[in-house]
C-alpha cells in the first residue's frame, strides 16, 4: 500500500516544470523555457457578449512571473466576417513604444518594448461586432526578448477571449 502512495506521489511530482496558474477565468500552464519561466500572455475577459454594431474590449496581458521582459512581439487572430479591428491598440502600462499592423491574412502583430516584472496590461483592443455569431480572439505565436537581450519563442499555452455576438 506504501509503495502504491509513493509511485503515485512520484507521477504528481514529475511535472514539477509545469504548474497551474488562474487568473481571474483564465486558465494557463506555466511552463519552463530553458532555465527561464516562460510568461504567459492571455486575454481578459475571457468570455464577451456584445451587439451587432457595438464596440468590444478586451485587454492583452502579461504574466512573466520572476522574470523580466524587455519586449514582445504577438500574433492575434479573429474572424474578420464577424470582427472588424478598430486600429491602433491603446498601449497598457507594461511596455511603451506599442506598434499594431495587421499582416495580409488580416492577423494583427502587436509589438512593444519595455521592461516588466509580473503582471500587467500590454494594450487593449478594440473591435465592431460586424454579425450574430460566435467567434474567437486567438493568440497564434508569442515572442518576448529577456532583458538581456536574448530572445525566445515562449508559446506554449495561451487563453484566447470568446466572443458572443447577439
Amino acid at each position: 500500500m506504501s509503495k502504491i502512495v509513493l509511485i503515485i506521489l512520484v507521477l504528481i511530482a514529475i511535472p514539477i516544470g509545469v504548474y497551474l496558474t488562474t487568473t481571474q477565468g483564465t486558465t494557463q500552464y506555466r511552463i519552463r523555457a530553458g532555465e527561464k519561466e516562460a510568461a504567459l500572455v492571455f486575454l481578459m475577459p475571457s468570455e464577451v457578449r456584445t451587439k451587432v454594431g457595438e464596440k468590444t474590449e478586451v485587454l492583452l496581458k502579461i504574466d512573466t512571473g520572476k522574470e523580466t521582459v524587455g519586449g514582445v512581439k504577438i500574433l492575434i487572430s479573429f474572424g474578420p466576417d464577424y470582427l472588424d479591428f478598430i486600429p491602433e491598440a491603446r498601449p497598457g502600462a507594461a511596455f511603451t513604444n506599442l506598434k499594431t499592423s495587421q499582416d495580409k491574412e488580416g492577423q494583427l502583430i502587436i509589438e512593444g518594448e519595455g521592461s516588466l516584472i509580473g503582471q500587467g496590461t500590454i494594450a487593449t483592443l478594440s473591435f465592431e461586432a460586424l454579425n450574430v455569431s460566435q467567434t474567437e480572439i486567438n493568440i497564434d505565436k508569442t515572442s518576448i526578448v529577456w532583458n538581456e537581450g536574448k530572445t525566445g519563442n515562449i508559446f506554449r499555452n495561451s487563453a484566447g477571449a470568446k466572443i458572443i455576438i447577439e
